[in-house]
């Protein structure tokens, strides 16, 4: 079996690329990490690394937690306690990775939704048809729409619902997630300038006994 499945939608710059290799042979070696474990410190502190090369000023980047999913936020654009407020300006507080093991959603669907429709208004209305309100962790994996919608982004229609071949991977892997209980997931924000919308996506999915697979998503219009 091999260690990494690849799955390239969108060719990422290479200052935001991540070396997958290692990680995969390591998860095929000793199987999926405890939430609590080295390895996730690593993985994660390699994004923030990546992220932090893309930006090419300085971060502020946080872990935040919701029902039991990491984010990592970069609040460099959130206002400072020490008066400075958003620093500098013209940047925002956005999502730049998540992960967690995939799991039931607790949360009634129907109120994740109400709370969805509220995140900006209409979505055809503030960015048009072709943008959906995406999840980094989609419901079914177990994600919410989280205070502060660390969760939520502007994403591609036909990619979120999967009407475009890479669409369909896209959901392929959030089923899977979904079909396997306790699998790694994660979720990685590619920006190509100061935005809350990705310009590319990055998915990992690890289920129990298998391999690492990462795929690579175009979410520019």
């Amino acid at each position: 079996m091999h260690d990494i499945s690849l799955f390239s939608g969108a060719d990422l710059p290479t200052e935001s690329e991540i070396d997958y290799a290692p990680y995969a042979a390591e998860l095929a070696l000793n199987g999926l990490p405890t939430v609590d474990s080295d390895f996730l410190y690593r993985l994660s502190s390699a994004w923030i690394a990546a992220y932090h090369r893309q930006c090419g000023r300085p971060i502020n980047p946080t872990e935040m937690w919701s029902n039991d999913f990491a984010f990592l936020v970069d609040l460099e654009g959130a206002d400072h306690g020490d008066g400075r407020g958003p620093q500098p300006p013209g940047v925002y507080m956005r999502t730049f990775a998540a992960y967690g093991f995939s799991k039931p959603s607790a949360i009634p669907r129907q109120k994740d939704d109400a709370r969805l429709r509220g995140w900006m208004g209409k979505t055809d209305q503030v960015a048009g048809a072709e943008r959906d309100k995406g999840h980094f962790i989609a419901h079914s994996v177990g994600g919410k729409v989280a205070g502060g919608e660390t969760n939520i982004f502007l994403q591609r229609r036909d990619l979120n619902r999967g009407w475009s071949e890479a669409g369909k991977v896209f959901r392929k892997m959030e089923a899977d997630a979904q079909q396997h209980p306790g699998s790694l997931f994660f979720h990685r924000a590619i920006y190509l300038e100061e935005s809350t919308t990705p310009s590319f996506l990055e998915v990992g999915l690890c289920l129990p006994d298998q391999s690492l697979r990462v795929a690579t998503f175009d979410n520019r219009s």
